[in-house]
């Protein structure tokens, strides 16, 4: 019975890895705990190095992974001397601190990578305007008599 359950299994998973880029197959990719067989996928990182490769000058990427994006699969890898890199990876913590890395390094062009696309998207970074906060009501001071 052990043998048959973990026959199961192995064929359960290996299924879904044969199928890499169907929709079942990415929507159970978040209760796998193991990355034997390699999802992190190399030729989507060789493609966004070669496009990145093309952009002339120091650059600044943002990589904002999606909700269901499976933490193994980690983008943001920087050289030792990151001030001296080509190309500097930070993870995307919305507009006002990614403001502050971009007054760290103003010389550089900033991109936002999405990595968990089906193609991973590569594209000019542009900050999101801050939500609207709602405009409270000026308080009134009635007199107590």
């Amino acid at each position: 019975m052990i043998v048959f359950l973990c026959a199961v299994h192995f064929i359960f998973w290996y299924g879904l890895h044969v199928f890499d880029t169907a929709d079942f197959s990415i929507a159970m990719r978040r209760y796998e705990t193991w990355d034997v067989i390699n999802h992190s996928n190399p030729e989507r990182r060789i493609e966004v190095n070669q496009e990145l490769s093309k952009i002339p000058g120091k650059l600044l990427v943002f990589v904002r992974y999606w909700p269901q994006h499976i933490f193994q699969d980690e983008w943001v890898y920087n050289e030792a001397d990151i001030d001296g890199a080509r190309i500097v990876w930070a993870r995307d913590l919305g507009a006002a601190e990614n403001q502050k890395l971009q007054r760290y390094y103003p010389d550089r062009t900033v991109w936002l990578l999405e990595p968990d696309a089906r193609t991973p998207a590569l594209s000019p970074y542009r900050a999101e305007p801050p939500a609207p906060t709602p405009q409270s009501s000026p308080l009134r001071l009635e007199q107590v008599r």
